[in-house]
C-alpha cells in the first residue's frame, strides 16, 4: 500500500497521450525481431487491458529472448518509451530487473556514468520497497564496477552484503543480484577463489529460467575455469550439480566439462586426454593457456586424495613408490612436496615418514560423492556389517551357558 501511495504522486504513470510513443516503440521492436510478434503482440493487449501484472511477466519474458539479449539497445529502447511508463503498476523488484537490463546496455552506448544517472533517478521511487531498494543499490554497484570506480563499487556491496545479513524474509532475488555483482567484482580483480565461491552463492539464488540462455554457455564456463585455477578449490562435484553447467554441455564453452569431470574424478587419465583433445580451446582461453603446469599440479593432488580415499581406512599406508606411480610425479621429491602441499590445504591428514618413504592417511577432506564413490561406501559397510556379524557368532560361542534355577 505505501509503495502504490508513494507512487500515485510520480509522473510515470501510462495515459493516453502516451499510447502513440508506447505504440511507435511496439512497432519498433515488431520490425526488427518478427519472429517474437507473438510476444509483442502479447505485451500490446496486456498493457490495453492494463493487466499489468501479466504484461510485467510478457516484458521479462521477451528481455530474455536471445535475439533481444544480445542486441546493441532494444531493452533500452523498450524500457525507455514503453516499461518505465508502467513503473507505478508493476511490480517493484521486477522493474528494477528489467532497469537493470536497460541500464547495462545504455553504458555500452552512453558510458557508465550517463547510466548511473538514469538508474538514480528512480531511487525516491523505489525506496519504499526493501528488496527493490536493495537491487538498486546492487545495480549502482555495478555501473560503478562498469566506470572503473573499484573501491566505491565494493564500498556499495559491502554496505548491501551487511543489511541482506541482517534481512529476514528478504525476496531471494536481492541475494541474487548481490552476488551476480560481487562475482563480477572478483573477476574485475582477477580474483579466483572469491570469484568462484561468489558464483556459486550465485547459482543457489538463481533458477536456470533467470539466466538468459544465451548467456548460460559462457556463465558456466567462467565458474568451472575459476574454479580449476582456484588455489583453494577442491571440491568439484557440487559445482556438477547446478543446472547451468549440466546445461552448457551442448554449447561452445561445453569442452571444459570433460576438464571438470578430469577434476572431479581424480584421474590423471582423463585430464590427459582432456588437455589432449581441446588442446586449441585451451589456447584459447588466456588464463588456461598460462596455467597447464599448475592445473597439472592441483590435479596430482586431487589423485592423491582419491588414491587414498579408495584404500579402506585401516589399508591407507601408502608408499612413496606407489603415490609416484599414482600421480604421475617425477621422483620422491616431488611426493614429498605433494604430500607436504595437500596437508597444508587441509585436503588430508597423516603421517609422511621420508626415510621409509611412506606416507599414513588417517582423514581425507570430504567431497560430494558421486554414484561410484557411494558405491565404494556401501560396499565398506556391508564388509562392516559382516564383520560385525561373525564377531556376534563368535562371541555366541564362546559364552557358557546361563543356567538360571
Amino acid at each position: 500500500l505505501r509503495w502504490l501511495k508513494s507512487c500515485r504522486a510520480k509522473p510515470f504513470c501510462a495515459s493516453s497521450g502516451s499510447m502513440a510513443s508506447e505504440t511507435t516503440e511496439l512497432q519498433s521492436q515488431r520490425s526488427k525481431h518478427g519472429d517474437l510478434s507473438e510476444l509483442i503482440d502479447r505485451m500490446e493487449t496486456l498493457a490495453e487491458s492494463k493487466l499489468y501484472a501479466q504484461l510485467t511477466d510478457c516484458i521479462v519474458e521477451y528481455v530474455n529472448q536471445p535475439s533481444v539479449s544480445t542486441s546493441q539497445d532494444d531493452i533500452y529502447k523498450l524500457f525507455d518509451n514503453f516499461v518505465k511508463k508502467f513503473a507505478n503498476m508493476m511490480n517493484p523488484t521486477k522493474f528494477v530487473h528489467l532497469l537493470s537490463r536497460a541500464t547495462l546496455q545504455m553504458a555500452k552506448l552512453q558510458g557508465a556514468e550517463a547510466a548511473l544517472e538514469y538508474a538514480t533517478g528512480f531511487t525516491e521511487q523505489l525506496s519504499s520497497n526493501a528488496a527493490a531498494s536493495l537491487l538498486l543499490r546492487s545495480l549502482r554497484a555495478a555501473l560503478l564496477l562498469e566506470a572503473g570506480n573499484l573501491q566505491e563499487s565494493r564500498d556499495v556491496l559491502d554496505s548491501v552484503e551487511k543489511e541482506l545479513d541482517s534481512a529476514y524474509g528478504m525476496d531471494s532475488v536481492a541475494y541474487s543480484r548481490y552476488y551476480e555483482v560481487d562475482r563480477l567484482y572478483y573477476k574485475k580483480t582477477s580474483d579466483m577463489t572469491k570469484f568462484c565461491r561468489s558464483s556459486l552463492m550465485y547459482l543457489k539464488y538463481t533458477p536456470i529460467a533467470e539466466i538468459p540462455e544465451s548467456e548460460r554457455g559462457t556463465t558456466a564456463f567462467e565458474i568451472v575455469a575459476a574454479a580449476l585455477l582456484s588455489e583453494e578449490e577442491y571440491n568439484f562435484g557440487e559445482l556438477l550439480d547446478y543446472e547451468v553447467v549440466k546445461a552448457s554441455a551442448g554449447s561452445p564453452q561445453g569442452w571444459i566439462l570433460d576438464l571438470l569431470n578430469a577434476f572431479n574424478e581424480g584421474r590423471l587419465d582423463l585430464f590427459d586426454e582432456a588437455i589432449t583433445k581441446h588442446a586449441a580451446a585451451i589456447q584459447g582461453s588466456k588464463e588456461l593457456a598460462s596455467s597447464v603446469d599448475s592445473l597439472r599440479r592441483k590435479m596430482a593432488l586431487l589423485a592423491l586424495m582419491e588414491l587414498a580415499f579408495q584404500k579402506p581406512q585401516n589399508e591407507r599406508n601408502l608408499s612413496f613408490g606407489e603415490i609416484q606411480i599414482h600421480c604421475r610425479l617425477a621422483d620422491h621429491t616431488e611426493v614429498e612436496r605433494a604430500v607436504m602441499r595437500a596437508m597444508s590445504l587441509g585436503l588430508m591428514r597423516g603421517k609422511m615418514d621420508q626415510v621409509d618413504g611412506t606416507l599414513s592417511v588417517n582423514w581425507i577432506r570430504p567431497r560430494v560423492l558421486d554414484k561410484g564413490r557411494l558405491e565404494i561406501l556401501k560396499s565398506r559397510i556391508d564388509q562392516w556389517a559382516g564383520g560385525a556379524q561373525v564377531l556376534l557368532s563368535k562371541l555366541e560361542e564362546m559364552t557358557p551357558e546361563l543356567l538360571v534355577s
